[in-house]
């Protein structure tokens, strides 16, 4: 509707040796690849230059970045003193998730609701910082955004400040580093996805669009050995697509093992089909048969939150 989701730039901090840095764009050039749109930034953090590329898609909701970092032989970033704080004060300096280089937008929300993906969970941060496996999500019930990442990370949830954010990297003092000290060397490439989206986070199936952020569909062209061939075709089927996600779909001796859960709040009716399976089983988790549910490739569920399924297809 044209209302800003952020409440200002999305930056890229952190603490180097030489104090508290915040990117700044050098200059940028725009690119095309086909249909896809983007742009190439050189940056610069403290005495650290970068390359940032962004990307938009016509088939696709999020915006891609790729954060091309070289740190050369040694880079120091997370360096600070403990801060006081309970009756421990003595907090180790690899702990301060505020210290690291990190990816933070600001939020234009007046009263964010923060969760953070766990496997199989979506958890409501209780401190600022939660470790997450695939994105942070902050959202009113009205609008919100996700951050996808490419890796198991720690994400930040500012409540007070209005904020959100995840670590990129850490180097310097930690306590499972060889001598108690592990820098930052060399190349390394971050992928983020922005996802900026209306209504819930079912009806926007946030959970479903970090499985498309985490494994891209590949079309390939189709062959005369294809069956389906100028056909419209899904091996597996949700309906309604927002009601579960299908987590892993891979063959076994016994037919095809299909996992499921559903990330959402509440009960939802949903159908599940298998396109050319004579009959489903309710399976344990490592996929041996249990229950013959139905005869034929389709099957209807009614699931709470955070119920996981293993089906069988033969």
């Amino acid at each position: 509707d044209g209302e800003p989701l952020l409440g200002a730039p999305m930056g890229i901090l952190g603490r180097f040796e030489d104090g508290d840095q915040k990117a700044i764009v050098e200059g940028v050039e725009t690119l095309s690849d086909g249909p896809m749109a983007g742009a190439k930034a050189k940056c610069r953090i403290g005495k650290l230059g970068f390359e940032m590329q962004v990307w938009l898609s016509p088939v696709s909701p999020i915006v891609k970045l790729t954060l091309d970092f070289d740190f050369g032989e040694r880079t120091v970033v997370g360096v600070g003193e403990p801060i006081p704080r309970g009756p421990n004060p003595k907090i180790p300096v690899w702990a301060r998730d505020d210290l690291k280089l990190r990816l933070m937008l600001p939020l234009s929300m007046k009263s964010p609701n923060f969760f953070g993906h766990n496997a199989f969970e979506l958890r409501q941060p209780y401190e600022e910082r939660l470790p997450i496996l695939r994105f942070a999500v902050a959202c009113d019930g009205q609008r919100g955004v996700a951050i996808y990442t490419d890796r198991a990370t720690m994400g930040l949830f500012d409540a007070k400040g209005k904020r959100m954010g995840i670590v990129l990297a850490y180097g310097g003092n930690f306590i499972y580093a060889p001598n108690g000290f592990a820098p930052l060397s060399g190349k390394e490439r971050f992928e983020v996805g922005l996802y900026f989206f209306s209504g819930s986070m079912e009806e926007a199936m946030t959970v479903q669009r970090a499985e498309e952020f985490a494994q891209p569909v590949i079309v390939l062209p189709a062959t005369s050995k294809c069956p389906f061939k100028n056909e419209k075709f899904s091996l597996v089927k949700v309906e309604p697509e927002n009601a579960a996600v299908i987590s892993a779909v891979y063959s076994s001796n016994d037919g095809l093992i299909v996992r499921f859960w559903r990330p959402y709040e509440g009960r939802a009716k949903f159908k599940l089909s298998v396109a050319g399976a004579k009959s489903l089983w309710l399976s344990d988790p490592c996929g041996k048969p249990q229950k013959q549910l139905v005869k034929g490739g389709a099957v209807g569920f009614q699931r709470r939150q955070n119920e996981v399924i293993t089906l069988l297809a033969r």
